[in-house]
């Protein structure tokens, strides 16, 4: 107990690590995005890019608390103060990849609509 107090966890690989893979999803996303229109448009692919744009926003609830609890836990960590610049930057990021995705979730509904409606 006497340990939590003078050295809290410190969550910083784990949210580091969170924001690198979520990057790397988004990133999957776009290029598959870009096969469904490309090669596999009317094929109801939609239902399929709905339901990964839908986990991509669970996976970026998930690492936002991640982050969270990094920048608390660095504040009350006494070691955790060589942190904060890479905490500052993977929060940019992480703003970053939310605008990513509010743009490929309006796009993926979009296209999904388009592709149902027979308008290609």
């Amino acid at each position: 107990m006497i340990h939590m107090l003078f050295a809290p966890p410190d969550f910083t690989k784990k949210a580091v690590a969170s924001t690198e893979k979520l990057a790397l999803q988004l990133s999957e996303i776009l290029m598959e995005l870009s096969e469904w229109v490309n090669m596999e448009w009317g094929g109801e692919k939609g239902n399929v890019m709905v339901d990964k744009v839908n986990q991509l926003l669970q996976e970026i609830h998930t690492t936002k608390n991640t982050l969270y609890l990094a920048v608390k836990s660095f504040k009350f960590n006494l070691f955790g103060k060589k942190h904060a610049a890479t905490l500052t930057i993977y929060q940019s990021n992480m703003e970053k990849i939310n605008k990513g995705y509010q743009y490929v979730s309006t796009i993926v509904g979009t296209l999904k609509d388009w592709e149902k409606a027979g308008d290609y």
